[in-house]
């Protein structure tokens, strides 16, 4: 992705990243000020930084923590409310001098508002930081306060922009101090559940090595899921909630998970199925992801038609023979082979032509063996030819189903077919 950067106010134009003053030090003396920054480019969502006049604060020192930067600073859960009162959630009240923190320091006052992609609001920062967030500098540790609020896909932290350690790939300007704000690791997060569902929410896939530390904060994993969810509307975080929940708990958080399901669209629901669907049986799960898409329009059924790959059952094979439709993509390939097709079906297939023929076609390639531009699912998943034919059957039906469709699409799968006979039949399970 291209990076889409903004124009500079001229004020700043002789000005590096770096403050005049330390950045986690703030003035006691009420104030007022007004910052832009940045603006769009053409054909990406790049959000102006716009102009807002908050009264700034003094903020007490937060304590410390060596191990995680500089002493004097603590790195504490940074969720959107986490500096509200644990009792109710509520904002605590100041009177006169309430003031909001800067979501990437935690410790500076916030005197600027960034829109943001995530429907939970915009980002609030100190200026230092709305500079750096612009001009693409984050510190590490900065980034990965800002995407347990936004997520790490949001436009100013993806993966174009940061790597998910938090280091800058594109800065416009120099990265200051990035070794005394290190981005925390998952040793330094294992010991506190809520810190754990900070670090899973900022990772790109949620990883078996990430999985495992949640084992010893069970009893209260699903009220943290539960109140996390609760308190944001952002469907990545959203997700990766409930993908905790079914990885860890499994069927123990079904109650919980049915609820957020049945208050969802259709649409919705798909996605919520893909993360958490280990959350529920395998019957109850597969009936509502093959309700669910009844309810979505017909044209984006080969988009979201691999909801039902994650329950890897071979009733999915008759859904597919009543739905499948055209245009055809190798989403259908990738959903037979994993819901465990057999040579039967597959010849069976053969026989009765397009579509079917081409599903049959692509499922054998991907039981074959991992092909170029799989993907991340199918990867996972392995899948093998269940109850495979003699290689010579096998060359022989495909062979002559390209002799009756004779198309440059078909030549080439049964090509890669022929090609790989030996690992397709070796990968089988008899």
């Amino acid at each position: 992705m291209s990076s889409a950067r903004g124009t500079s106010p001229a004020s700043w134009s002789s000005r590096s990243c770096r403050s005049s003053s330390s950045p986690f030090q703030v003035s006691a003396e009420p104030r007022s000020r007004s910052v832009y920054v940045g603006g769009s480019g053409p054909g990406f969502f790049a959000p102006a930084i716009v102009r807002v006049h908050l009264p700034a604060q003094g903020v007490a020192q937060l304590g410390r923590a060596g191990g995680l930067g500089p002493p004097g600073r603590r790195f504490k859960s940074c969720h959107p409310d986490s500096h509200m009162s644990r009792r109710g959630g509520q904002q605590p009240k100041h009177g006169p001098r309430a003031f909001m923190i800067c979501q990437a320091t935690r410790s500076e006052s916030a005197t600027v508002t960034v829109p943001s992609q995530s429907p939970d609001g915009p980002y609030h920062l100190s200026a230092g930081a709305a500079r750096r967030l612009e001009q693409r500098a984050l510190r590490p540790l900065e980034w990965f306060n800002l995407a347990v609020i936004h997520g790490p896909f949001e436009f100013y932290l993806h993966d174009d922009f940061y790597t998910e350690e938090g280091e800058a790939c594109q800065p416009e300007c120099e990265v200051l101090d990035a070794a005394l704000f290190p981005c925390p690791s998952l040793d330094d997060c294992s010991t506190d559940p809520v810190l754990l569902l900070d670090f899973a929410i900022t990772r790109w896939w949620f990883e078996q090595e990430t999985i495992g530390p949640f084992r010893a904060h069970e009893a209260r994993l699903l009220e943290l899921v539960e109140d996390r969810f609760n308190r944001t509307r952002n469907e990545f975080i959203r997700c990766r909630l409930a993908e905790v929940a079914g990885e860890v708990l499994g069927q123990q958080s079904a109650n919980w998970f049915r609820l957020m399901l049945g208050v969802l669209p259709a649409q919705d629901r798909l996605r919520l199925l893909h993360a958490g669907h280990l959350c529920l049986p395998v019957d109850e799960g597969l009936a509502i992801a093959q309700e669910s898409l009844s309810h979505i329009p017909r044209s984006t059924l080969t988009q979201e038609c691999l909801v039902l790959a994650h329950f890897r059952d071979t009733r999915v094979l008759d859904w597919i023979e009543a739905n499948v439709h055209d245009p055809l993509n190798h989403r259908w390939g990738d959903l037979a082979a994993v819901s465990g097709i057999d040579w039967a079906r597959a010849a069976n297939w053969l026989e009765v032509g397009r579509p079917l023929s081409l599903i049959a076609l692509d499922a054998l390639v991907v039981c074959a063996g991992p092909r170029p531009g799989a993907s991340v699912l199918v990867r996972k998943m392995n899948p093998r030819l269940r109850s495979p034919a003699p290689a010579r059957l096998i060359e022989t039906a495909v062979t002559e189903y390209a002799k009756r469709d004779p198309v440059p699409r078909v030549e080439s799968v049964v090509r890669c077919i022929l090609a790989a006979l030996p690992a397709l039949i070796a990968r089988s399970d008899s």
